[in-house]
């Protein structure tokens, strides 16, 4: 069989005009530095993943409730309300905190505290998606840090609970006011999120 040509493997928009043969040798000749890390328990490890992928779970769920809310409530098409959702959730959107604490405030529909509730949550989601994974590996090597650790996973999974289902009382309140029967909210609020997912 007739071996197939190299050339033929790289891709034509790649360009080596450039390239300098041998850039990097010097630096492997010098050798390379491995530091060892403190070994991590099997089950302490597979536990933390655990509670890490159910803490993330619950912040999905919360941002399908933010896009089903700004869809449903504030009568913006599901695209548009994905985007103000990853506004809101990923870039602690002040004004968005500052609009939702009026409507729920003038409707008497949630208690006072939800939204500093939701703008510790934000920055906990911030932390859970963008460095959690850096600080655990060294976390979970120390018996107390694993403690805090697990602690602070199951709190900001209760947190994402408690706003979700916030969120979804209120649109339940505002469609039945419209006259919905609580079966087509339902229907209704699970299209959203469907369409929304399709998108994201």
């Amino acid at each position: 069989m007739k071996k197939k040509d190299r050339d033929d493997e790289i891709p034509e928009n790649i360009d080596f005009s450039n390239a300098i043969r041998g850039k990097y040798v010097d630096r492997y000749r010098e050798g390379v530095s491995i530091h060892e890390r403190q070994s991590i328990d099997p089950i302490t490890f597979y536990e933390a993943q655990s509670r890490l992928g159910h803490a993330l779970w619950h912040a999905q769920a919360l941002e399908a409730a933010c896009v089903a809310y700004i869809s449903l409530v504030r009568n913006v098409a599901v695209v548009e309300a994905g985007g103000h959702a990853h506004a809101l959730l990923e870039h602690h959107d002040r004004d968005t905190l500052k609009n939702w604490r009026s409507t729920f405030d003038a409707e008497g529909l949630t208690d006072k505290q939800f939204q500093d509730r939701l703008a510790r949550f934000i920055v906990e989601r911030i932390w859970l998606v963008h460095r959690s994974s850096f600080e655990l590996a060294d976390q979970l090597t120390s018996p107390n840090r694993i403690h805090e650790i697990t602690i602070r996973l199951v709190c900001f999974a209760d947190e994402a609970l408690y706003l979700s289902q916030s969120l979804f009382r209120v649109i339940a309140f505002q469609l039945s006011k419209q006259g919905l029967r609580p079966a087509e909210i339902e229907t209704r609020t699970k299209e959203v999120i469907e369409k929304w997912a399709e998108v994201h």
